[in-house]
This record gives structure tokens, C-alpha cells and sequence, in this order.
């Protein structure tokens, strides 16, 4: 086999593994910050709203919009909510406007 159609052939392999094997890539140029690591004994997420966003009002939105039931509202502290979310729904999530950030849930415990 003649050496530039065995390199030809060769790339072709290599590009044909590499294909679909990138990170999915987000719907947005600048999403708005994931913080934390996953933990399975607490799955859902913190999404925090930008100032002056009701949370009430966004979160009703967003849930009817991405299909989701948030656990919690918060609109005192700050302005957010606390849901399972599939990772699909966290990329879309991290790209609205309405939001500042993202945060994994986690467990904390105290020992005495």
C-alpha cells in the first residue's frame, strides 16, 4: 500500500473514533458559573437569580419551560431555588440571563 494512501486511510480512522467524543458543549457562549462537585446523596442543584429577579415568578418560568418541580423557593436571603435537574436542563439553565449562578447541593455534617 503506497505510504500517503495508508496515512489518508489512517487519519480517517482517527477522525471517525474522535467524533462525538468532545464534552457536550453548552447552548451559550457565557454561562452563568457552576460551583461545586456532584454528590449522590444530594442530587439536586442551587440555582441563585441576579438582583432584582423574583424568584417566585422565574422559577415558576423556568420549571414550566425546562419540566421540572423545584423542592424550594427562597426569596428572602436570596433569590433562587433547589431542584433535581437533568444535565441537560442545567446547561439550558446556566444560559438564561435571569441567572448568577449554579451550585451543587451537598451534605455537611457536624460531628461533636
Amino acid at each position: 500500500m503506497p505510504r500517503t494512501l495508508f496515512i489518508v486511510l489512517l487519519s480517517s480512522v482517527v477522525l471517525i473514533a474522535c467524533e462525538g467524543s468532545a464534552a457536550p458543549s453548552l447552548p451559550c457562549a457565557d454561562p452563568a458559573p457552576l460551583e461545586g462537585q456532584f454528590d449522590p446523596r444530594a442530587p439536586a442543584y442551587i440555582v441563585v437569580f441576579e438582583s432584582g429577579v423574583s424568584a417566585r415568578q422565574e422559577t415558576d418560568r423556568l420549571a414550566a419551560e425546562y419540566g421540572f418541580t423545584p423542592r424550594f423557593i427562597w426569596e428572602v436571603a436570596l433569590q433562587g431555588f433547589s431542584a433535581e435537574l437533568t444535565s441537560e436542563v442545567v446547561a439550558a439553565i446556566r444560559c438564561e440571563g435571569s441567572v448568577q449562578y449554579m451550585a451543587h447541593d451537598g451534605v455537611i455534617s457536624i460531628d461533636w
